[in-house]
């Protein structure tokens, strides 16, 4: 046959193809290879696949029994025929039948009969395999759908029925692996340990925390704070990491009051070269918890911050002190107020940092466009104004609707009124779309833009022009 390759090159070939089906695949593998030189142009899997809405229950008798069925966001598995694979894009999981080692069928997903359903049940849970998928689902679309990014490289590989009576879950940079408890805990799939080990891989894959001393009380915390936000994504989170395993105890870690354990610890003083990453994560952890339920900040965007802080800024040796101020900077970036932060950072012992310097420069006579703008998006620049400088003039425009505009000599990257102790901000001048400032004394002034209404504003443009002194 005639073959058309990816550069429109017509290409005599032989389309070779056959079907594998047996008690645990079903494949078509598929191969293109080049009639002259027997080089093989493509090779895929060409047997034709629908996805089908997850159904069935998982949990265990202290979380409860729930469908998946009746959960707000849905999981898809993979149907060929009658048969439904626990393998989609974002998951494969695997069934380890209780060995740590190598079993048979390693690399191929779990499977049943879709009409029949699925049945794993072990240790008071009625699906580990089940919550797995789901829970693996669920946090990659999650960071999908509101981060933009995937929260691992590749599709994860998640190991479940690992060990006999195995108390454990892990990631190991290759796997999530999931034990079955026994004694202490039941199945370690619920959603917060699921995102947890997911979160482990996140911070490999980008700022590479290394598990030891502050750094890894940060990888810990991250891991535990993205276990609590995928709660909250599914349905609401209770700030308690593990509670739906334990079966003698309320939960593992505590993040509103981390020393209800006995162990772990919330202030920077308290930290030692001996402190375990797992009772150190109580400083971070109190921080997002701090910031979200004490200050009102949406979790989701708080979660925001640190996620870019781990994807962007922060690096092998980050410790506590330098990490928050990347969380500022990041904040700074994504035109946040930073008071929340700093109060937070503040009550663990951190001093937070003096970001000016990472404050955008705008420059005289030259615009600066594709800015967002809304409620929660407030933008801050700052400008010199020289000595030989005229009449200043600040525009801000959207096509989508009107910019406010706020100047200062005071950096206004926090809001505080003064109530609080710290220095109010003064405003030198605020309009809308444009302000004319005249010839204000001084030489570093600052730019706040806001929507004047509820939208949110995209491909904002802003400008500071000013001419000649006449007078000079």
């Amino acid at each position: 046959m005639i073959f058309m390759d990816e550069n429109d090159k017509p290409r005599l070939v032989y389309d070779i193809n056959y079907r594998i089906e047996n008690e645990v695949v079903i494949k078509r593998p598929t191969f293109v290879i080049d009639g002259n030189t027997g080089e093989i142009l493509l090779k895929y899997n060409n047997l034709d696949t629908i996805s089908t809405v997850l159904t069935g229950s998982g949990g265990n008798e202290k979380s409860g029994i729930y469908k998946f069925s009746d959960k707000n966001h849905k999981a898809f598995v993979t149907q060929i025929g009658d048969m439904c694979f626990l393998e989609n894009n974002y998951v494969k999981v695997i069934d380890m039948q209780n060995s740590i080692g190598r079993v048979s069928n390693y690399t191929d997903p779990m499977y049943y009969l879709c009409d029949v359903g699925f049945n794993d049940s072990v240790n008071a849970a009625i699906s580990p395999a089940l919550d797995a998928f789901y829970y693996g689902s669920v946090v990659s679309q999650m960071f999908q759908e509101c981060y933009n990014t995937s929260i691992l490289n590749e599709q994860a590989i998640l190991r479940v029925h690992y060990g006999k009576n195995y108390e454990e879950a892990f990631w190991d940079g290759k796997h999530c692996t999931f034990g079955d408890g026994y004694k202490y805990f039941y199945p370690l799939t619920d959603a917060d340990v699921v995102a947890h080990e997911f979160a482990h891989g996140f911070t490999e894959q980008h700022s590479g925390l290394i598990y030891l001393n502050q750094s890894g009380s940060m990888n810990e915390a991250f891991s535990d704070i993205t276990g609590e936000v995928t709660e909250n994504y599914i349905d609401k989170n209770d700030w308690l990491i593990g509670f739906n395993l334990l079966k003698h105890k309320e939960a593992l870690r505590f993040m509103a009051d981390p020393s209800l354990d006995n162990i772990s610890i919330s202030h920077v003083d308290n930290f030692t070269e001996n402190t375990d990453p797992h009772h150190g994560s109580g400083i971070y952890n109190f921080i997002f918890y701090y910031i979200v339920h004490e200050l009102k900040m949406d979790i989701m965007e708080a979660y925001r911050v640190f996620l870019i802080a781990n994807e962007i800024y922060w690096h092998h040796y980050t410790d506590f002190t330098s990490g928050a101020c990347d969380m500022l900077k990041v904040a700074y970036d994504l035109g946040k107020d930073l008071t929340p932060f700093i109060k937070a950072f503040e009550l663990v012992g951190i001093k937070p940092c003096d970001v000016e310097k990472h404050i955008r420069g705008l420059t005289f006579n030259k615009t600066v466009s594709s800015i967002t703008v809304s409620v929660k998006t407030n933008p801050v620049f700052y400008f010199v104004y020289p000595s030989w400088a005229g009449n200043i003039t600040i525009t801000a425009t959207s096509m989508c609707g009107k910019v406010h505009i706020k100047v200062s000599k005071s950096n206004m990257l926090t809001e505080g009124d003064g109530s609080d102790g710290s220095d109010p901000v003064t405003l030198l001048a605020e309009g809308t779309s444009e302000l004319n400032l005249g010839k204000p004394e001084g030489h570093k002034f600052f730019v706040k833009l806001s929507p004047e209404s509820s939208e949110n504003l995209k491909n904002v443009s802003v400008r500071v022009s000013y001419g000649l002194d006449r007078a000079i």
